[in-house]
């Protein structure tokens, strides 16, 4: 039997869109990879054929017992080669599009309804031309979706595990933070939103995020899209709410904010792991830095969310859809 990992070599091989170089493979090389096609479960971290070419479309549809499809940092993934994924392959439950850098909401959406019935988990983590509007749409398109009693809740994944769960604060808060990026701080004002922007430190130890509010009493967000609206909205991305978060398991959960400018304090992600060993977990301290004011920096309490939540509360993801429908501006990423 041929080995699955050597499916993307033979195909090379075999051009199936060269009809001559076809019919010159042998019936067993051929059979082979029929059955290896019919075969697969999953394919991880895989470069398939190009999507225009013959090849691929004769591959697709003899995928016919593919689950779980993860095509994780796919430089060469657009929107237009995922929705002919979608087209041409079977129902997936799982479709992961982690750190596929080129591929926006539009794309996500086409591939959201051609596997609505089917689709459990739908990674987008780092896929960062996406927004929170892929989530909120693939919530929905899920829920009014014809699916069988074995077909779990939809998870949109649009952070890491981490930062995934209920977090006590050293002030007594506690942030619940959803797969999907979806966000309750527990508090009155400016404190349910998701975060809109993600992004690795180049040494890969810590997370710089951007949190977008729809509780926060400030200017109001514009509910156009003229010259005007667009000129307000570019002053409210810039505040938008930034954090340092650590990666290293070794810190635990630090998390660095300046309390005097929005933007992330990105000057701390060389001294992280030296904060992070002057604290326990459950203690903060507070940082007078010269060029970001003050700083509190924060080693926070990590609890898994209960199991089975999956999602937002409905009312709470209903507020959320209700937001971004009325503000449509507010999808732009912050400035960098």
């Amino acid at each position: 039997m041929l080995e699955p990992s050597l499916l993307c070599q033979v195909l090379d091989c075999l051009g199936f869109d060269d009809r001559q170089r076809v019919e010159g493979a042998s019936t067993d090389c051929r059979d082979a990879v029929r059955t290896t096609l019919q075969n697969l479960r999953v394919l991880a971290n895989f470069t398939l054929p190009h999507p225009k070419k013959a090849s691929f479309r004769w591959i697709a549809p003899r995928c016919n017992g593919l689950q779980m499809l993860q095509l994780c940092n796919a430089s060469w993934l657009t929107d237009e080669s995922l929705g002919l994924i979608a087209k041409a392959a079977p129902p997936l439950n799982y479709l992961g599009l982690r750190e596929c850098k080129n591929i926006t909401d539009v794309g996500v959406k086409a591939a959201v309804v051609s596997m609505a019935s089917t689709l459990e988990v739908l990674d987008l983590v780092f896929a960062s031309r996406t927004t929170y509007s892929s989530a909120i749409m693939a919530h929905r398109v899920a829920a009014a979706a014809e699916r069988s009693e074995h077909i779990k809740q939809l998870c949109v994944l649009r952070l890491p595990n981490y930062l995934v769960g209920n977090f006590e604060t050293p002030w007594g808060e506690m942030h619940t933070y959803y797969p999907d990026g979806s966000l309750d701080l527990g508090r009155n004002e400016e404190s349910v939103g998701w975060v809109a922007d993600l992004a690795s430190s180049l040494d890969k130890a810590s997370l710089y995020d951007r949190i977008q509010f729809i509780d926060a009493h400030h200017t109001p967000w514009p509910t156009t899209t003229d010259v005007v609206a667009q000129k307000v909205a570019e002053h409210l991305l810039e505040q938008r709410t930034g954090v340092l978060v650590s990666t290293r398991r070794d810190y635990g959960l630090v998390v660095v904010q300046s309390l005097s400018r929005p933007a992330p304090p990105e000057k701390y992600t060389q001294t992280m792991k030296a904060v992070a060993a002057s604290l326990g977990r459950g203690q903060m301290m507070e940082v007078s830095d010269p060029d970001l004011g003050l700083v509190v920096v924060s080693r926070m309490r990590h609890t898994m969310l209960s199991s089975g939540i999956l999602a937002p509360p409905p009312e709470m993801l209903a507020r959320l859809a209700d937001f971004v429908e009325k503000h449509p501006l507010v999808m732009q990423p912050s400035p960098q």
